[in-house]
């Protein structure tokens, strides 16, 4: 992240719009013309553009340790985040790797307390259909009942690939990751309770954060991505079941891609507005649709959220799926406990948990996508046994015996760096942790081992 140079001392610049020209990557003018006009937002939000952003954290917590920097003051709308002091290395930090937090933006977090206020099924279905990086994701999978299921989908390839991970670290195996355009979803009609449209935008709120956002931004692009908004949410708009929840937001601050889409889903797809619990510092939108979070207004970054109620919508669709497999159940090894409402699926010769509601929905989607992650992958059977998986060391879901080993900080790092380094440990699979939370695995042979880290997943910069 950059932080722009200022060219003269910012206060005497502070009513002269050239103040916000006079950057290294200046704001986009039209964007200033419309802000400063603007009733809602105004010079306050111009000049917190050019001010630090700050650092958050959202904490897991399934998993728990002490953390080795200093948490500072609450985010007041979430009450699992954090802001932070300053800004640590998070790549060389275990703990990150371990999914003892998220670093996400603070209001992002939004989501996890607005789901909590909502009256939802003992078993919901959610669909976060625009994912990626997963700090959404793994709110949602706080903030629902235990027995709820989360399909987290991302059209992009290589960010569905990063969600899979970021989903792994945090522990559950209620969740399904899919990788998949949104219209494969509109033959799911009515199948979910709440559905996330965390849609693709300009990126205006994300200004003072990602200079690229300024350089990338234009006119043409604003309507480009209200186009495209517009025909997600209308693909997705019917797989709401009747009186569930459609939550839509953007990290930008205009109307065409905020207030109209909201609108055009009121008028044309028998939804209305919902009241939302309160969030502080959050400005109600000039229509009452939704609110803003803003720099100078909120502690955090800029975006829209809003929430819908699906008024009516006619009966789930009945599709009859392809004609697949059957689904078999599988067997472990001694040093796996699972609860005993979860359930075992065996797909070739891997191994994945999940509890019945997420085999469930699995079952009915199978036929239709691309899975990246289903459940919990517990291991893999081989020639001489049964391997465990990395996911299965990181999982909150389950009790696993495995003999456990504790780490320094440098050998944590040497260990996600995919490195070896003298261990005294046990023979066999082994769970090497920093601070008592799992990392991952190695195979001790006695006189080496094996990393087990996945490479895909391995720290790339110097750790020594």
């Amino acid at each position: 992240m950059f932080v722009p140079k200022i060219y003269g001392h910012p206060k005497q610049y502070t009513h002269n719009k050239s103040y916000f020209c006079t950057m290294l990557t200046p704001l986009p003018i039209p964007f200033v013309e419309r802000i400063s006009k603007s009733p809602l937002f105004g010079q306050n939000v111009l000049e917190a553009f050019d001010s630090s952003a700050p650092t958050s954290i959202r904490l897991n917590p399934n998993k728990s340790t002490t953390l080795d920097f200093e948490l500072g003051e609450k985010v007041p709308w979430c009450n699992l985040g954090h802001y932070l002091t300053e800004r640590p290395n998070f790549t060389l930090d275990p703990l990150f790797h371990a999914g003892i937090y998220y670093p996400q933006e603070a209001a992002s977090m939004s989501v996890y307390e607005i789901v909590k206020s909502l009256t939802l099924p003992e078993n919901p279905i959610v669909l976060d259909a625009c994912a990626a990086p997963g700090g959404k994701s793994t709110a949602l999978l706080e903030a629902l009942p235990a027995n709820g299921v989360l399909v987290a989908n991302e059209m992009n390839r290589h960010r569905c690939n990063v969600l899979a991970e970021n989903i792994s670290k945090w522990g559950n195996s209620n969740v399904l990751v899919t990788h998949s355009e949104v219209h494969a979803f509109s033959k799911h009609k009515a199948l979910f309770d709440l559905v996330l449209i965390d849609a693709p935008c300009s990126g205006e709120g994300m200004f003072r954060k990602d200079l690229n956002a300024r350089t990338e931004w234009s006119l043409e692009n604003v309507k480009l991505c209200a186009e495209r908004q517009l025909e997600i949410v209308k693909q997705l708009a019917d797989t709401v079941k009747e009186d569930g929840y459609l939550m839509y937001s953007t990290c930008t601050l205009n109307k065409e891609e905020n207030e109209e889409i909201i609108q055009h889903l009121i008028e044309n797809h028998a939804f209305e507005a919902c009241p939302l619990p309160s969030l502080t510092n959050a400005l109600p939108s000039e229509q009452s649709l939704g609110y803003y979070f803003a720099p100078g207004i909120s502690k955090s970054e800029g975006l829209y959220i809003c929430l819908l109620r699906k008024i009516e919508n006619d009966k789930p669709s009945m599709r009859k799926n392809k004609q697949l497999p059957p689904i078999k159940t599988a067997t472990l090894p001694d040093y796996i406990q699972i609860n005993a409402n979860d359930g075992l699926v065996q797909e070739d010769d891997k191994t994945y948990l999940m509890s019945q509601q997420t085999l469930t929905v699995y079952e009915q989607l199978r036929g239709d996508f691309r899975f990246m992650k289903k459940g919990t992958l517990l291991g893999e059977t081989a020639m001489k046994g049964f391997v465990p998986a990395h996911e299965f060391a990181l999982s909150t879901a389950l009790i696993n015996t495995l003999p456990r080993v504790e780490l320094s900080l440098l050998d944590a790092r040497k260990y996600l760096h995919g490195d070896t380094f003298p261990l005294i440990a046990e023979k066999g699979f082994v769970v090497v942790t920093y601070r008592d939370s799992a990392l991952g695995l190695v195979k001790n042979l006695g006189n080496r081992f094996n990393n087990l880290y996945p490479k895909e997943w391995r720290i790339r910069m110097a750790v020594s």
